[in-house]
């Protein structure tokens, strides 16, 4: 039962410094902008939908999350799709900033 014991509080303690993770971004809007969810969902729809979001989490506390995002996309000829998405993720002093393009055949 001891070594049992051993091994398990080894094994959680050398796994524990041996893992790493990422902070996953948060959409609220997944009903309307599913080229977020999917971005082969670019050129989707028959009309070219623009999208822009902003986001604050946690409003009036310092160093508080931030998600700003916009992205556009569609048909770019029969059977293809083209999409683009520009975002900002800040949170505290740490700030991620991108932009994205796409490719979709369908």
């Amino acid at each position: 039962m001891i070594r049992k014991t051993i091994v398990f509080t080894s094994f959680v303690l050398v796994s524990s410094t041996l893992s790493f993770s990422q902070q996953v971004l948060s959409y609220s809007q997944y009903s309307l902008n599913k080229y977020l969810i999917n971005p082969a969902a670019a050129g989707c729809e028959s009309y070219i939908p623009i999208m822009a979001a902003y986001k604050q989490y946690w409003s009036g506390i310092d160093g508080a999350p931030t998600l700003a995002d916009a992205s556009v996309s569609g048909l770019f000829s029969n059977r293809t799709g083209l999409g683009a998405r520009i975002f900002d993720y800040t949170t505290g002093a740490l700030t991620k900033s991108g932009m994205e393009a796409t490719y979709a055949y369908h």
